[in-house]
């Protein structure tokens, strides 16, 4: 029988990977004009990379006979179709910082299900990586043009 805890900590990941600005800001796709294409591909990358991972949460969470909790919508970008970079960068990586945050705050609950444990391993890197792409997009746009 599943450890009831785990699915519980694998539902906590998953609302914070559906409640994603960056998937909110992708569906709505702002007019942002200082992306260039290797950020706009970087961006689909996240985009895809996150529903990825709420695909694969989704499937971890039933497999352990947990159901999947409600989902509310992001309202901290509610409003973002014509928005300068100065704006929406800090959004982005606070949100960002957000879900590594939520997990990293489950790990620790995963411990005895190794495969929930390296699933939430390997998203952590990609949110890491994410991060790691923001702050260097939001450098990029800092530079005088």
């Amino acid at each position: 029988m599943s450890d009831p805890s785990v699915a519980a900590a694998l539902a906590e990941c998953y609302q914070a990977e559906c409640r994603s600005v960056v998937l909110h800001i992708a569906a709505s796709q702002p007019f942002v004009s200082w992306l260039g294409v290797k950020e706009k591909d970087n961006i689909r990358r996240m985009v895809a990379d996150e529903m990825r991972h709420q695909r694969q949460l989704a499937e971890a969470i039933v497999a352990r006979s947990g159901g999947l909790p409600p989902i509310s919508a992001a309202t901290d970008a509610a409003a973002v179709h014509y928005l300068d970079v100065h704006y929406l960068m800090p959004l982005l990586l606070t949100d960002k910082r957000r879900i590594i945050a939520a997990l990293e705050s489950a790990t620790p609950r995963l411990a005895a299900d190794r495969d929930a444990s390296a699933l939430i391993g390997r998203i952590l890197d990609d949110e890491r990586r994410h991060l790691a792409d923001l702050e260097r997009i939001e450098a990029a746009a800092s530079q005088p043009r």
